[in-house]
Parts: structure tokens; sequence; C-alpha cells
């Protein structure tokens, strides 16, 4: 038995490891933005470990 009391969140640094299938909502994202009339702001909001870091990381990956 582990003797952990606190949990580690860290974010996904592959795409393949998208388990809730995330990825559609980050290729969209980046249609839209490619699409937009710039200057645009978008925030990317949530509480913490809500996977805010993970998405704009598949972001990075996919979109370059």
């Amino acid at each position: 038995m582990n003797d952990y009391t606190n949990i580690i969140d860290s974010p996904l640094k592959n795409s393949k490891d998208d388990k809730l299938d995330t990825g559609k909502y980050v290729i969209g994202l980046a249609r839209f933005l490619s699409q937009s009339a710039m200057p645009t702001t978008v925030a990317i909001q949530g509480q913490w470990g809500s996977g805010k870091t993970s998405f704009m990381n598949q972001y990075s990956l996919r979109c370059r």
C-alpha cells in the first residue's frame, strides 16, 4: 500500500494520452483561431486539475 498524502496533478505531454478525447476541441479551437480576425483573445478557464495545461499542451503538439 502506498502512503501518499497528496495527489500529483501532471499535465499531458503527449496527445496519445488523451483518454477523454478532448483533441477534437483542440482542433476546433485551432480552426476557429486560424479563421478569426486578429487581435483575438481566448481564455481557458477551469478549476485546479481540470485540464487547462493538458489542453494547451495538446494545442501546441497538434497545431505546429
